[in-house]
């Protein structure tokens, strides 16, 4: 289910008041979407000032082992940060599903292969949200095209997903507002099932969905950009 939320930055947000939050919720999951915050494709939000987030769902076979180990964390940041062109086709068709009636085939290719890492912060398992989910967490810089951004990610697996949640920013000093931190806090998965630690340590996939919403985000800052370009 898609809702549309009404963007509206306010003086009296600057002056530290709250912001009104709207639930949002699919089938499987939901979040807190400030008032700030508008949709600008399906399960992608973003602010006026630059900042975003994104949830994106990729299966998970459960046969594949327990997901939150040290290798697993290692081979994730090795094959979707560092050599992201083995998983560039699957980005390119998350993209046409997400962007596919607004940017041509050829923008979204230009757009996935300039896509690079310029340096990773921070990797580490660990948990988050209020309900305290087990998690894989990286915080990263990224380029695409002319534009340089800061993602702050969280994959989590339940049952046989995946569920990435892309919280992105121009600095990294952002991810500590109320707002960005009440955003995470409040991201539930429904009938969320935790991996069992008594699987075997096998390597995971690469988890194309954290690379995918990497892409979503800075796509969603640069259609802003070109937009108030050509206003």
């Amino acid at each position: 289910m898609k809702k549309s939320l009404i963007i509206s930055v306010v003086v009296l947000l600057l002056l530290g008041i709250a912001t009104t939050v709207n639930a949002y919720s699919t089938s499987e999951f939901e979040i807190d979407v400030p008032d700030t915050f508008k949709t600008t494709a399906t399960n992608v939000f973003a602010c006026e000032d630059g900042r975003n987030f994104n949830i994106t769902t990729v299966r998970y076979d459960e046969k594949s082992g327990y997901p939150y180990t040290q290798a697993t964390l290692d081979k994730l940041v090795n094959e979707i940060y560092t050599n992201l062109d083995s998983q560039k086709a699957d980005i390119k068709r998350q993209m046409k599903i997400t962007y596919g009636t607004s940017m041509s085939s050829k923008a979204i290719d230009e757009y996935v292969n300039s896509f690079k890492c310029n340096s990773i912060d921070v990797k580490e398992i660990t948990n988050c949200t209020k309900n305290n989910y087990k998690c894989i967490h990286i915080l990263a810089n990224y380029a695409m095209a002319d534009t340089s951004y800061y993602c702050d990610q969280y994959a989590i697996v339940s049952g046989s997903k995946i569920y990435t949640l892309t919280l992105s920013a121009p600095e990294k000093e952002d991810f500590n507002s109320e707002e960005m931190k009440g955003i995470l806090d409040s991201f539930t998965i429904k009938n969320y099932k935790e991996p069992q630690d008594t699987m075997s340590p096998i390597l995971i996939g690469a988890i194309v969905g954290a690379g995918v919403g990497v892409v979503l985000a800075i796509v969603s800052v640069i259609k802003k950009k070109k937009e108030n370009q050509a206003q």
